[in-house]
């Protein structure tokens, strides 16, 4: 009824028009969205994490942010059974040199987006808990600390095993309020973080064990989620990507890679042209990466937090979209596939990748506008280079000055399955496909 009484009002054209301006706004990794995590089961153990980053606010030099971390994990659950953390309380601790940078504010609001990154029976899944910054003044001198809660979504079980958690980077979005009196005027601005060097990100693991099976001593649970000496992340596959070996072209080898990679965060952002939109991506994890002979490559498997950011149409209409890259080889799967040549001269990658684009969970100005469960584009193809070292990392995309016309932009293909009272994909296609499309995407190596 209320997307019914929403189209009445603009008329369907103008309604899917807001809706492709907001869409785009939330670029995500590929996955469904996350149930709300039930409370937590009485046999619990707490955790607590506190780590620090070097963030970046709009043309900011990087600040060091710290954030700590508290909720409990369950010890054990039951193969079928969701693991769901306690509740979230995290305390974010701004320092006073960031506050030059962001013409001197009188107060800070927002949100703290955290992501943490699960680990079980070789697959890779990251969770993001949107915790508020209410208004908060900025002290004259010395950091700001700002405490905040929320509540983990679950992680799905499906084999015994165990589930490793770790802490991946924040995304944090801060609107700054300007003093009275001066000429100051509000600012949004996001963060892109990478954490600090030497820093153990693991917060806890659980055991997930058959019926009857009795829960192991304290100790003996592996304990995996980020790397380990030989640069492999354990409880994941060291072929990433073993769901692509029948794909035809570019399929995986079985045989390990002659150079393992260290897992690598992942940021960057991608701008759509038909709307103009820039789309924060991240951050993520490349999972078991490695350099590999047959077929010659780079490969890893790509964990990316879901994403859902406030967009203003016509700069007053608030419209709020979740969009999905998708891995082409595996429609329905959470991991995306990525492949690349071996380095270039002057340490130059190119890398390929396919994926499709999903839309979901849409809103204009609160109201649900339901496009359906499968409206998505056709096969994007992304060709993406730049300077990257499989020790440290590399900036990689597409660029209009790179050296192949195929990496210069990407094309947003038809949109089809839009749409549940009526099809919406030729306007969508009209509205957001088309070719000009670009792409960035920003690896450091963890520890680095």
């Amino acid at each position: 009824m209320a997307q019914k009484q929403l189209r009445d009002k603009l008329g369907t054209t103008a309604a899917v028009a807001l809706l492709a301006a907001g869409l785009t706004s939330g670029l995500t990794g590929a996955g469904s969205a996350a149930p709300e995590a039930p409370e937590a089961p009485a046999e619990s153990t707490p955790v607590s994490l506190a780590l620090t980053y070097d963030c970046t606010f709009g043309t900011s030099e990087p600040q060091a942010v710290g954030l700590t971390i508290d909720t409990t994990l369950p010890s054990s659950v039951l193969v079928g059974e969701p693991v769901a953390a306690g509740p979230l309380d995290a305390e974010l601790v701004l320092p006073e040199t960031l506050w030059p940078a962001l013409g001197a504010p009188a107060s800070i609001e927002g949100t703290v987006t955290t992501n943490l990154l699960g680990v079980q029976d070789s697959k890779p899944e990251t969770v993001s808990a949107e915790l508020p910054v209410p208004s908060t003044p900025v002290p004259p001198t010395g950091a700001l600390t700002v405490k905040s809660a929320g509540t983990i979504p679950v992680w799905q079980t499906s084999a015994a095993g165990s589930l490793t958690v770790s802490v991946g980077p924040p995304s944090i979005v801060l609107t700054t309020q300007p003093a009275e009196g001066t000429m100051g005027t509000e600012v949004l601005v996001e963060s892109v973080c990478e954490p600090a060097p030497e820093q153990d990100p693991l917060l806890g693991s659980v055991a997930i064990l058959l019926p009857g099976e009795p829960v192991p001593p304290p100790g003996t649970a592996p304990l995996p989620g980020m790397p380990g000496p030989d640069g492999v992340v354990p409880g994941l596959p060291v072929a990433p990507g073993a769901q692509a070996a029948e794909a035809g072209p570019g399929a995986l080898a079985a045989a390990p890679p002659i150079f393992p990679l260290t897992a690598q965060y992942i940021n960057g952002e991608s701008t759509v042209k038909k709307t103009g939109a820039k789309v924060v991506l991240g951050p993520g994890l490349l999972a078991n990466g490695g350099s590999y002979i047959n077929p010659a490559g780079i490969r890893g498997d790509v964990a990316l937090p879901k994403a859902k950011t406030p967009f203003y149409a016509f700069d007053f209409l608030p419209v709020t979209g979740l969009a999905e890259f998708l891995p082409a080889n595996d429609p329905n799967g959470k991991l995306t596939f990525t492949e690349g040549t071996y380095p270039k001269p002057d340490s130059m990658l190119f890398a390929h990748t396919e994926v499709y684009l999903r839309i979901s969970d849409v809103e204009i100005n609160g109201v649900p506008y339901d496009v359906g469960p499968d409206c998505r584009s056709g096969k994007i193809s992304l060709d993406l280079w730049g300077q990257y070292l499989v020790t440290s990392g590399g900036t990689i995309g597409t660029h209009p000055d790179a050296p192949l016309e195929s990496q210069r932009s990407f094309t947003i293909p038809p949109f089809s399955g839009c749409g549940v009272e009526e099809d919406i994909s030729p306007i969508l296609t009209g509205l957001v496909s088309g070719p000009g499309n670009q792409v960035t995407l920003v690896l450091k190596t963890v520890g680095k």
